[in-house]
């Protein structure tokens, strides 16, 4: 229903979203939007609600999941990202956007801390709860020019499969050895 224009109930996650980019006057008309999700609750009717006519939307989106061929070539593409994602595995889906050159604002729990050097703590890890993230979403968009793309990709370079592979090669090598 909502993809045909007819009034319906708008998701919490999505609607909340909606409500960020009008607070912080977010251009959004003719920018390129990657949704990474394709959850009927929150990927797909973002999506949808980015495409519709008028503020906040006019976007052309491209909804990605786990199958996308090329999700770090989409990601690198996008004006504006939205992840949806439900499956995090350990920071890997923030490494996979900090590898293209996007800022990262990350909860201060898990291990997200771990992936962003101390002196980048303080404007990109927030605490809390959602008025929270408002408040340290405003933030890091303020300060976005701050910290140059190059600074996140290289925060995601040693995590780079082809320098990790000869290292998991050998332990497993290692490994099946003391296997006798």
């Amino acid at each position: 229903m909502m993809a045909s224009g007819t009034p319906t109930f708008i998701p919490a996650t999505p609607y909340g979203i909606l409500l960020m980019l009008e607070h912080y006057q977010i251009p959004t008309k003719g920018k390129h939007a990657v949704v990474i999700g394709r959850s009927h609750i929150v990927g797909t009717p973002m999506s949808i609600l980015l495409s519709r006519k008028g503020y906040p939307g006019d976007c052309t989106v491209t909804l990605t999941h786990s199958r996308t061929r090329d999700l770090p070539g989409e990601v690198r593409r996008a004006d504006i990202v939205v992840s949806t994602a439900i499956q995090e595995f350990f920071g890997i889906g923030v490494v996979e956007a900090l590898h293209c050159g996007c800022a990262a604002l990350l909860p201060r729990r898990l291990n997200y801390p771990e992936l962003l050097p101390p002196e980048l703590h303080a404007h990109w890890l927030y605490e809390g709860d959602a008025s929270e993230l408002a408040t340290a979403l405003a933030t890091a968009l303020a300060r976005i020019k701050v910290v140059p793309r190059a600074t996140w990709r290289a925060i995601a370079a040693p995590y780079d499969w082809a320098l990790l592979t000869p290292h998991y090669d050998r332990l497993f090598a290692e490994l099946a050895a003391r296997r006798v």
